[in-house]
């Protein structure tokens, strides 16, 4: 028997062990888990060097059905500085505004983006040893890589 609330603490603290090889130049990303445990939420996400030093994403995914399903693509924070990173980002993914959002994912909350990316084809998460299977990590890891394209 597992317990959700361990995986979701495990996955966070892997997450920010992860987040600190980017920390420094005023940057310190943080990842966390929301009040409920509903969500996991990243501040100041990383972005490879091609983007500006001064961009930012802050990252939110609805961990509901977590860890039987994959979340159903990522929540980005929009503010008034990242309009030309979101606009380039739109280049890459499937990104909408206005509380749209598809494959059965929540809407996104007021000033949140919602980016179709994702284990959409089969999540295949190993309980008894959770970082040999897919998790949260692995996902951030990869859409860090896409962002590298």
């Amino acid at each position: 028997m597992y317990i959700t609330a361990d995986l979701l603490r495990w996955e966070a603290a892997e997450i920010n062990r992860w987040l600190t090889c980017f920390s420094g130049n005023k940057l310190y990303p943080q990842a966390g888990l929301g009040e409920h445990g509903g969500t996991l939420w990243v501040v100041d996400f990383p972005l490879p060097d091609k983007y500006a030093p001064e961009d930012r994403l802050d990252l939110l995914f609805d961990i509901h059905e977590y860890p039987d399903n994959s979340p159903r693509g990522i929540f980005l924070k929009e503010s008034s500085t990242n309009q030309t990173l979101l606009s380039h980002l739109q280049s890459k993914f499937n990104v909408f505004a206005g509380g749209v959002s598809f494959h059965n994912a929540p809407k996104p909350p007021p000033g949140w983006l919602w980016v179709c990316y994702g284990h959409l084809d089969g999540w295949r998460y190993n309980i008894q040893h959770p970082n040999r299977g897919d998790n949260m990590l692995k996902l951030l890891q990869s859409f860090w890589r896409v962002l590298e394209e």
